[in-house]
């Protein structure tokens, strides 16, 4: 993560929202069992581009943007700015 959004997920602000400019890159799996043996993993790349829109990018080809699969999920965390660092999910 860069610093904006290392501010942000150390905040103990439940409802705290990531600045825009915020970047997180992390590991991407196909299941749990590649996850759990650390193998064939992809790197993704979120960027917080507007006030609660985010840019995605899936390999370091792709260029940052709407991403239907990347959507899908991170929907389910609406309420969490559309991330996954904390907190529960689904409400």
């Amino acid at each position: 993560v860069n610093d904006l959004a290392l501010e942000t997920i150390k905040s103990a602000d439940s409802g705290r929202k990531f600045p825009v400019g915020s970047v997180i890159v992390k590991e991407q799996y196909k299941s749990k069992t590649a996850w759990e043996s650390g193998s064939g993993a992809a790197v993704t790349v979120s960027v917080k581009t507007e006030e609660d829109k985010w840019g995605w990018a899936d390999s370091l080809t792709s260029s940052a943007g709407d991403s239907a699969f990347c959507q899908g999920c991170h929907t389910i965390a609406a309420a969490h700015d559309f991330m996954f660092t904390g907190g529960s999910y689904g409400e």
